[in-house]
């Protein structure tokens, strides 16, 4: 994957009500976003949408200006094509964050020996082509 190709990182769940344990995951995308941008890729993650509000709304990361994605991927399966998030992420924490939406999941799918969990999702920002 060349320059420029983002690498989203899937967030899973965490208490972000106790502040040790956010601040501990907003350190670690914080890391990820600046070491993505350092090797020349797009800073990407996936989260639920109350999940993506406390990145969205911290300013400050271990005394340094939190390093934000570049494309904020959340879930709200609201079966509606809500890619901004409104009303619960604010436009003025993502500035240049291009918004990902999935609008609907878990559904499933079924293969001959297999089935797979799946979101339908609605793409406005970064992918691989």
């Amino acid at each position: 994957m060349g320059p420029g190709t983002p690498v989203y990182y899937d967030m899973e769940a965490y208490n972000g009500h106790r502040r040790r344990c956010r601040d501990a995951t907003l350190a670690f995308l914080d890391a990820w976003t600046r070491t993505l941008h350092a090797r020349g890729y797009s800073s990407g993650f996936t989260q639920r949408l109350v999940r993506a509000a406390n990145m969205g709304s911290a300013g400050i990361v271990d005394g340094h200006r939190i390093a934000k994605p570049d494309s904020v991927w959340f879930g709200l399966w609201d079966d509606e094509r809500n890619v901004q998030g409104l009303p619960y992420l604010l436009q003025s924490w993502w500035r240049g964050a291009a918004p990902d939406q999935a609008v609907r999941g878990p559904a499933q799918a079924h293969g001959r020996r297999f089935t797979l969990d799946i979101d339908s999702d609605w793409v406005f920002g970064a992918v691989y082509r």
